[in-house]
């Protein structure tokens, strides 16, 4: 027999692979009477697991709704277990005890919540189900009913992204690595750098052995011809000559990879994802450096003297102006340096004199 009443709800939309679920919601009411020595047995689909620890069969975040302590107070909390093989886990009332009968009465509801993990993608449909049942003390099946259980958007698993040749600044070209591990095979690949904004990929390239089947602005899509990526298995390739966003910041990042070049199927993604590189900011030298000589600096003790450049071998003054474009904040460092035309050496810096001016003066300490 079916039950009074069966459902299972992925609250609050919980669906990336490999990522916890925290609340599912769920609600039996069987058509029996639930009897003392009976047992209540709830299988998840395969490879969810629902328990939270293994050597007290505790289950992940069980909570009750509208009973206290419990639905069944005496017998006590449920417990929760895993087969080895799947794995395919279940929670269970094993032999309940109330001392009354019925121990719970028909067509009424049992709700509770419990938390779970979603395994890296949907599992067969043969397989993602939820299944309620209940056994009398004799053995014999009295009611059971499956719930369909959620479609899992699988993610793309040990993703990175780094520049290939050195750090670049804010709105430079630079050649990008990206790495990752699929769960399921895939012909092409969509990039799209959501921030910082104004990344452009319309001059990019790769290597001959891939296709690029679009790009433009900060949205790029690759063919990555046979093999292809395959499932669990890492996948490296470089993208040159892309232009950095503006201003700087933690990269942001939406990608997704596809069976068709016509991208119709989609297979895996990874959305939102800020574990790439940090784009640094840039530094704008605004105007021309001026470099004035120590006579200028005394006037009145070298009147003329102080009207000629900087000689060679003297010891002079370098004013920059600089605007940033990532905030600068304090006890943060300033690194300058100074080099020559090809091999040659660069000035020599001393810290003498040293002084950093914004709306006023900002207290620093200069360091060679």
């Amino acid at each position: 027999n079916d039950l009074w009443r069966f459902t299972v709800v992925n609250t609050m939309m919980e669906l990336n692979g490999n990522k916890t679920v925290n609340e599912v919601e769920i609600v039996v009411n069987f058509r029996d009477n639930i009897k003392d020595g009976d047992q209540i047995i709830l299988y998840a689909p395969v490879g969810f697991n629902i328990v939270s620890n293994p050597e007290t069969n505790e289950c992940n975040n069980y909570r009750p709704v509208g009973a206290s302590p419990d639905w069944f107070p005496f017998t006590g909390q449920p417990e929760c277990k895993c087969d080895v093989v799947g794995p395919k886990c279940y929670l269970t009332w094993e032999k309940i005890k109330e001392g009354k009968d019925p121990a719970f009465a028909q067509k009424q509801d049992i709700r509770f919540k419990i938390a779970t993990r979603n395994p890296s993608k949907t599992p067969s449909i043969a397989a993602n189900f939820w299944l309620a049942r209940h056994i009398s003390v004799t053995a014999t099946v009295l009611g059971e009913q499956v719930a369909a259980s959620w479609v899992i958007n699988p993610q793309l698993a040990n993703v990175g992204i780094n520049f290939a040749n050195g750090y670049r600044s804010a709105e430079s070209q630079a050649n990008l690595n990206f790495v990752m591990t699929p769960v399921n095979d895939a012909c092409c690949i969509e990039i799209q750098a959501e921030y910082p904004t104004e990344f452009d990929f319309a001059q990019s390239t790769v290597f001959s052995n891939y296709d690029i089947l679009a790009q433009e602005g900060s949205r790029m899509v690759i063919n990555m011809r046979k093999p292809g990526f395959q499932q669990d298995k890492e996948l490296k390739f470089t993208v040159f000559n892309v232009r950095l966003g503006r201003g700087g910041g933690q990269t942001r990042w939406n990608i997704v990879t596809y069976l068709d070049p016509k991208l119709l199927v989609k297979r895996d993604e990874v959305l939102q994802y800020e574990g790439g590189f940090r784009l640094p900011g840039k530094v704008t030298v605004v105007g021309t450096p001026v470099l004035t000589s120590v006579y200028t600096e005394s006037r009145l003790m070298y009147p003329v003297k102080s009207l000629f450049q900087p000689r060679v071998s003297e010891w002079a003054t370098a004013e920059f102006r600089v605007q940033f474009s990532q905030p600068v904040y304090s006890t943060g460092n300033l690194v300058i340096r100074c080099q020559g035309a090809g091999d040659s050496p660069g000035y020599l810096i001393k810290t003498d004199g040293f002084v950093i001016i914004g709306t006023g003066q900002i207290a620093a300490i200069p360091v060679i």
